[in-house]
């Protein structure tokens, strides 16, 4: 069974999600937000880990920190901290957020 078989259950229903940290290339974490995945405007905190920024000229929002959630093993250690990243398609797409990257990145733990 994949460790990560929720977050591939999430990006199976079109649900584009972000981690914490670098779990594989084609997975983007909540730095990339800004970075490698475009944005108009700078990403900003709302507070209580909530962030926002702008792409097409309209919000996208993703937490981040204690805000996000955490798939732990059976013996309650952390195996990632995740985030739904709440964007658009056609957001994603100008991001240069491609979830069937993402998709078969989490795919390929099942290999």
């Amino acid at each position: 069974m994949n460790k990560y078989q929720v977050l591939l259950d999430l990006v199976n229903d079109d649900i584009p999600i972000l981690t914490a940290g670098k779990i594989h290339e084609d997975i983007p974490t909540i730095h990339d937000i800004g970075h490698n995945l475009i944005t108009d405007i700078p990403v900003i905190h709302c507070g209580f880990g909530l962030f926002r920024s702008k792409v097409n000229d309209k919000n996208i929002y993703f937490d981040a920190g204690g805000a996000m959630i955490r798939l732990k093993d059976s013996d309650d250690n952390t195996i990632v901290s995740y985030t739904k990243l709440d964007a658009s398609e056609s957001q994603l797409r100008t991001m240069g957020y491609d979830i069937n990257k993402v998709k078969s990145a989490l795919e390929s733990f099942n290999e």
